[in-house]
């Protein structure tokens, strides 16, 4: 089948078509090709029903390739069942997810090429990049959000490092910025106080980082009736509500907080004594009960939906599908 036509091409269709393959595959193996705009332009109109251009969402590798559907399918029968189990299948308000995310500068994320049909993009990192703090937040499939529990990276808490903030939130500090066993400990006994006037069992999904799971906590969930969930290891990207939709949001408006905080001060780094009046601008504009029932939504957790983010299981490389052999320039 040919498709466009215009003005006379360098490569002939069948190089083209070899090329076309080519950028597919490679996107398949997790290399997605880097755009050259000068060349790109004409090419991509000539092939726009089997490519085209959308931006890199930076992923580690074990996340990109980690979400399986014999994974996501576990997940689900997992989830219905304890749903199902403890009557709260009906109970959107008592279904809880936790997520901390770090809050900082991001370099922007380049277009590549991949299959017309694929939705997002990921670019890999290392996993370990630095941000200026962190916020643990926390809501339900109800769409209520409970005050952040910020934490930032210094031995000891200033006072005028806790004004400002978003109403009812919790400071703390740690060496490095993010949380720790002894800080999320903390955070689940006000949790506890948040939803101690909640009947019967609560649900509270969170990934399983080694700091959200101490004898201490699990000792205080057993005697408050909370369940608790851990999502699959390398998949919160695609099954944990908060990271599904409100935290991409987030961020993109955090962007343009920090960018407006730049051009009105001069400053070319944040402020820790700032930092509190712009999480109360971010809290109030992308933590909104629109975008947590998004969360949760799209994740297929509450309603829950056992076939949600089929979209997102890694695509591996078809081995009985192979590249024909790259066709001679002649025409």
């Amino acid at each position: 089948m040919r498709f466009g036509g215009g003005r006379p091409t360098v490569l002939t269709s069948h190089q083209e078509q070899y090329l076309v393959e080519l950028l597919k595959n490679l996107e398949l193996i997790g290399k997605s090709v880097e755009l050259g705009r000068k060349w790109l332009k004409y090419f991509l109109n000539r092939w726009k029903g089997e490519l085209k251009v959308i931006k890199e969402k930076k992923i580690e590798a074990s996340r990109r390739n980690g979400f399986t559907e014999n994974i996501r399918c576990g997940w689900f029968e997992k989830l219905e069942l304890i749903l199902r189990t403890n009557n709260l299948i009906a109970r959107p308000h008592v279904i809880y997810n936790c997520d901390e995310s770090g809050f900082s500068d991001e370099t922007a994320c380049e277009m590549v090429i991949v299959s017309h049909e694929t939705k997002q993009a990921y670019e890999q990192s290392g996993g370990s990049g630095k941000s200026f703090t962190t916020s643990l937040i926390c809501g339900n499939a109800a769409g209520d959000i409970l005050p952040p529990f910020i934490i930032y990276s210094a031995k000891n808490l200033n006072p005028q490092w806790i004004l400002g903030g978003p109403p009812g939130s919790s400071f703390a500090v740690s060496d490095s910025g993010w949380i720790t066993k002894h800080l999320f400990a903390d955070w689940f006994k006000s949790f506890i106080e948040h939803t101690k006037n909640v009947s019967k069992s609560v649900l509270l999904i969170m990934d399983n980082h080694s700091c959200h799971i101490s004898i201490e906590v699990i000792e205080l969930a057993k005697e408050n009736q909370i369940l608790l969930l851990l999502l699959p290891p390398c998949c919160t990207h695609a099954l944990q509500p908060l990271d599904t939709a409100t935290f991409s949001s987030a961020k993109q408006s955090w962007k343009r907080i920090v960018t407006k905080y730049f051009l009105r001060s001069g400053r070319k780094t944040i402020r820790k004594i700032d930092l509190p009046v712009l999480f109360k601008e971010l809290y109030s504009s992308a933590f909104t009960p629109k975008q947590v029932l998004a969360g949760f939504s799209r994740a297929g957790v509450w309603p829950f939906d056992s076939n949600a983010m089929k979209e997102k299981v890694a695509r591996q490389p078809l081995a009985t599908k192979q590249l024909n052999q790259c066709p001679q320039t002649t025409r």
